[in-house]
């Protein structure tokens, strides 16, 4: 189809059907030309069209478009026991989507390694995407009369799972390491980490530097570089008040 190197695929042919019912309304899907378009997305190589997997399963993490097909594959280079895994789009409240891996119970791997795969993949296409990285583990993978995961139902549970956490964690406080451990999606924090030593990037400082401020009333010099236990052990302030750190205020603004 016309337009750029990766866009929807249309399909034409005797095998094409000419009628589908919408809304109990009986339409011709094609255009004029005959094509249907389709939801998957492709791109040309070297002549060639490649899938690049659903237009509806691509995850849009920061504006940066990655395609779950394409992260299991790499993922299934990197994890030894690959085994079966799923990646899904979930929402991520700074980036837009993050990256779900769903696995069964019984999976081999370990979530932290199941994490550090699909991060390594994501980076790989372009995108750091660390901090909006999940794993889930579920009886059995869903899936369709023929065959295929369904996604949307994965994701939705996730989410769900995700808001009865966040209900049940109501009225408690949490601490400072647990909160920066949940920004980087690692698996644990020693004293010695830093959040720059973690792989945090740019959204994440904005959302790391809210926590810190938030914990202490003030955002110490070269946070991202001090170690989590020199935080922890930081004065608190009372009168910090609620003014946005300048840094901060400068990156969530970029």
């Amino acid at each position: 189809k016309a337009g750029d190197s990766r866009s929807y695929q249309v399909i034409r042919g005797p095998h094409v059907t000419g009628r589908v019912f919408q809304e109990g309304t009986s339409i011709d899907p094609r255009d004029a030309d005959g094509f249907l378009t389709t939801s998957d997305l492709g791109e040309i190589r070297d002549g060639y069209l490649h899938y690049l997997g659903r237009a509806d399963d691509v995850i849009n993490c920061g504006g940066l478009k990655l395609s779950p097909d394409l992260i299991e594959a790499r993922m299934r280079e990197l994890v030894p026991q690959p085994g079966e895994l799923c990646v899904c789009r979930v929402p991520d409240s700074i980036r837009g989507d993050g990256i779900l891996v769903v696995v069964p119970n019984a999976h081999a791997v370990t979530d932290a390694e199941l994490i550090d795969a699909a991060a390594a993949a994501a980076l790989s296409l372009g995108v750091n995407a660390r901090g909006a990285t999940h794993a889930m583990r579920v009886d059995s993978l869903p899936r369709t009369a023929t065959g295929k995961v369904q996604r949307r139902a994965l994701s939705q549970q996730f989410v769900d799972s995700r808001a009865a956490k966040t209900g049940a964690r109501e009225g408690t406080a949490r601490d400072l390491r647990s909160e920066l451990r949940a920004i980087v999606a690692a698996a644990a924090m020693s004293d010695d980490y830093t959040f720059t030593s973690l792989g945090g990037d740019s959204l994440g400082y904005i959302q790391a530097g809210l926590v810190i401020q938030r914990h202490l009333g003030y955002l110490p010099t070269g946070w991202e570089n001090l170690p989590i236990v020199e935080l922890e052990a930081m004065p608190v302030r009372k009168d910090g008040g609620g003014a946005i750190e300048t840094s901060v205020l400068v990156r969530a603004l970029a």
